[in-house]
């Protein structure tokens, strides 16, 4: 039944339980026992059904959620297909369904490791991340297991299904860059039913935890750190051997349009900043208006998903993979202006360029960077979540002026 899945050693166990949900279309008002539309975890983030007749469909939230993929409509295969395999099938493990968890709870999560990891089961859990969400896109968490490995797990499809393309990318990526400094996560065990991915645990600590002791003599080692990694990934190669292994890959985007800021951030800004903003969108679109190369993109290279050693400040593991697909080099660099600071990101860029003999683009950087820090700033504020900095938006659009200003990317 799981033969193709890495586990640890034990019995198979547990047991599994299945429900009908009713759905309703929200504007035909006709029923499906099929999965759709949930509320969402923030504006702009939505995640829509569309039939294969080319309708959309909006249903009402359930209380539950389905727990397997045969549960949900098969005119899911457009989204599907971003994450397909050669052989066609979703995720890890082709052939095994992919499944999740009922519920958020650290039982359900020992239940489900009875079937996965047997000998981890009874071992201390301490979850990160157990909050509902109605937004499926966002039903996982992590935990850590008996201080020595990380487990992702999912008790929605689309949070189960970036597991498994997280786990698929791994297996890629280690074959792809056996012979690189490309610092991944070890994968312990992979499962598509129920989905989860097992990591082993790494003594390492967020970017932002250690950002404030770097200072001018460790710029240059933490740059080229920067730059190695990112360079590895974007070898022309690495995009090959992954999309043979994987097959079609997704395209990560920013957190919003210009279309949306223009519509929706001025009410954000102060009245002196709203004119900036818009001439600020206007431009990133005449930068982004011609498409860049493509590469392997990590699609979330932000401060939490790169780990480094406390003590001598290099970077030890690259986590959260379940964003990867195709991109730009540019988009990949679009968080560093603001988690770096200028100096750091302009001795990233140099070692980048110096590491692949290419040219990066630091307008389309900047471009990128706009779309994601205002778009960023947006979700959280119509959602009524703090900023990350506990600052404001107004504040953050001063902030994104000083550093225009310092690489003189804007007139």
């Amino acid at each position: 039944m799981h033969q193709a899945r890495r586990r640890f050693a034990g019995a198979l166990g547990g047991t599994r339980t299945r429900s009908p949900h009713r759905y309703v279309d929200s504007q035909s008002g006709s029923e499906a026992v099929q999965a759709g539309s949930y509320t969402r975890r923030s504006a702009g983030r939505s995640f829509i059904l569309v039939r294969s007749d080319g309708s959309s469909f909006a249903p009402v939230a359930p209380s539950g959620l389905p727990r397997r993929a045969s549960d949900l409509p098969s005119v899911l295969f457009d989204e599907r297909a971003a994450h397909a395999g050669p052989s066609g099938s979703v995720g890890h493990t082709a052939g095994v369904e992919l499944t999740w968890l009922d519920e958020p709870t650290v039982d359900a999560l020992r239940a489900a490791l009875r079937t996965v990891a047997p000998d981890l089961a009874e071992a201390t859990i301490v979850p990160r991340g157990l909050e509902p969400s109605g937004d499926p896109q966002y039903c996982t968490a992590s935990a850590v297991i008996d201080g020595r490995f990380v487990v992702k797990f999912a008790w929605a499809w689309a949070a189960a299904l970036r597991i498994c393309h997280q786990a698929q990318i791994l297996d890629a990526l280690r074959t792809a860059t056996a012979t690189s400094r490309l610092p991944l996560p070890e994968v312990t065990a992979a499962s598509r039913d129920p989905a989860m991915l097992i990591l082993r645990w790494v003594s390492a600590t967020p970017f932002f935890e250690v950002r404030h002791r770097i200072g001018p003599a460790e710029r240059d080692g933490v740059a080229r750190d920067l730059a190695t990694v990112l360079a590895e990934l974007h070898d022309p190669g690495v995009l090959r051997a992954v999309a043979e292994a994987v097959g079609p890959l997704p395209k990560p985007t920013a957190h919003a349009t210009t279309d949306t800021l223009r519509a929706r951030f001025g009410v954000l800004a102060r009245p002196d900043q709203r004119d900036r903003v818009l001439s600020w969108c206007d431009w990133a679109d005449t930068v982004l208006a011609v498409e860049g190369r493509t590469v392997l993109v990590h699609g979330d290279f932000h401060g939490d998903n790169h780990l480094w050693d406390e003590e001598t400040l290099r970077l030890r593991l690259v986590i959260d993979l379940e964003t990867v697909g195709t991109g730009e080099p540019e988009f990949d660099l679009r968080c560093l202006p603001g988690d770096c600071g200028i100096d750091l990101f302009t001795a990233t860029v140099a070692h980048y360029e110096k590491l692949t003999g290419t040219k990066l683009n630091v307008d389309r950087i900047m471009a990128w960077h706009l779309r994601t820090v205002l778009g960023d700033a947006l979700w959280r504020a119509e959602a009524g979540i703090p900023l990350p900095d506990k600052r404001t938006p107004v504040q953050w659009v001063d902030d994104l002026t000083a550093r225009f200003i310092a690489l003189g990317t804007f007139d």
